[in-house]
């Protein structure tokens, strides 16, 4: 008989380890109605979603230094509804959120990597130890002065990741 706390859980972690429980698997009902899986999208294709739906919202209205402004001129977040005018990475900031969250990665992550698409197909680079988020907004705001020259910087980076 096992004699100290130790010496019992391996007693019973060995008896777990030896008795094996049988579970009876259940067959499939032919009758049940057929579910449809959501197709498999690619890091890629969510990445080229964000651009796209950012590229809508900077059509919409564009800014400077803000993430983004309602319609009076007032700072808000990105992705409030009362949101009229984006810069660059509060487009794709609210551009994620309605893509929506792939199952294996997170939206910042997302985010970046749109980030660098923009940056990349532009022939910009992040300065040293500057994060690419910022690096686009200091395009947003020192690099580009009108949304059409947005519109041209989002339209090379969605056509390089096409």
């Amino acid at each position: 008989m096992p004699s100290t706390p130790v010496d019992r859980l391996l007693t019973i972690l060995e008896r777990q380890q030896t008795t094996r429980i049988k579970r009876k698997r259940s067959k499939p009902n032919p009758d049940a109605p057929k579910r449809d899986k959501p197709p498999y999208k690619t890091e890629r294709a969510y990445v080229l979603e964000t651009l796209q739906e950012a590229r809508v919202l900077l059509e919409a209205g564009w800014v400077h230094h803000e993430i983004a402004v309602d319609e009076d001129g007032n700072a808000v977040e990105a992705d409030s509804p009362h949101a009229a005018a984006w810069c660059i990475s509060g487009a794709l900031q609210a551009a994620s959120y309605k893509v929506g969250f792939p199952a294996t990665t997170s939206a910042t992550r997302r985010i970046e990597r749109a980030a660098r698409a923009i940056l990349h197909s532009n022939g910009i680079q992040a300065q040293s130890n500057e994060h690419v988020i910022a690096a686009v907004a200091r395009m947003n705001d020192d690099l580009l002065d009108t949304q059409e020259g947005v519109l041209a910087a989002i339209d090379k980076a969605i056509a390089e990741v096409e």
